[in-house]
C-alpha cells in the first residue's frame, strides 16, 4: 500500500481557504517555472483556478493541475475525503497501478459530452503498465498526489465541450475540454 502525502486538518490547515491559497500559490510557481524553462512549444504546464470539481458524500475530487511534457498530457487530482467519522472509519481506498515512473495512477473512467444537456460518452484508455496498488485516503485529509494520462481528450478538443474524470469510489470532476490546451502566450 502507498502511505499518502494528504494533509490534515489542523492547526496549520484549520481553514480550508488556507489550504486552498497555498494550492494556489504552488500551482502558480510550477506554471510560471514551467513557462519560464519550457524550449519546446510541446511542453507547457497550467494550474486550474476555476471550479473542477465535484463533491459527493464521500469526497471531493479536483483535477487542478495540467502538464504537457514531451510524451503526454498528465493530470494532478487530488481527492479530499470528507466521510464523517460515523462513515467509513477504516478510510477510503482508491485503486489504480503504481507506474513505472514511481507515480500513483488511479483507475478512472474517462467520458465526454456535447454540451451540459447531452449524455455522456465513454472513452476506450489503454491501461497504464505498472503494478496494481491502492492508495488509501483516511477521513479529513487530502491526497493531491493521483495522476492521471489525460492523452484520450486531446483528440476531442474542439469537438466536444466536457471531459469527466470518475473515479473507482464514484467521485468525480468535470472540466471544460478547452482547458487541456497550450496557454496562451502574451504577444508584446
Amino acid at each position: 500500500m502507498i502511505s499518502t502525502m494528504a494533509s490534515k486538518t489542523n492547526n496549520r490547515f484549520s481553514e480550508p481557504v488556507h489550504f486552498g491559497a497555498l494550492v494556489a500559490t504552488l500551482i502558480w510557481i510550477l506554471t510560471s517555472a514551467t513557462a519560464i524553462a519550457a524550449d519546446s512549444p510541446r511542453t507547457w504546464a497550467r494550474g486550474f483556478t476555476w471550479a473542477t470539481s465535484s463533491v459527493t458524500s464521500q469526497g471531493k475530487v479536483s483535477l487542478y493541475y495540467i502538464d504537457q511534457n514531451d510524451s503526454c498530457l498528465i493530470g494532478a487530482v487530488s481527492y479530499e475525503n470528507k466521510t464523517g467519522k460515523s462513515e467509513a472509519a477504516r478510510g477510503i481506498v482508491i485503486k489504480g497501478v503504481l507506474g513505472d515512473d514511481g507515480l500513483f495512477y488511479p483507475d478512472v473512467e474517462f467520458k465526454v459530452r456535447d454540451n451540459s444537456d447531452s449524455e455522456w460518452t465513454g472513452l476506450f484508455v489503454t491501461p497504464i503498465k505498472g503494478k496494481r496498488t491502492e492508495v488509501k485516503i483516511r477521513i479529513n485529509e487530502i491526497n493531491s498526489r493521483l495522476m492521471v494520462i489525460l492523452d484520450p481528450f486531446k483528440p476531442l478538443i474542439g469537438l466536444k465541450q466536457f471531459g469527466k474524470l470518475i473515479l473507482s469510489t464514484g467521485d468525480a470532476c468535470e472540466f471544460e475540454l478547452k482547458h487541456l490546451q497550450p496557454p496562451e502566450r502574451d504577444i508584446e
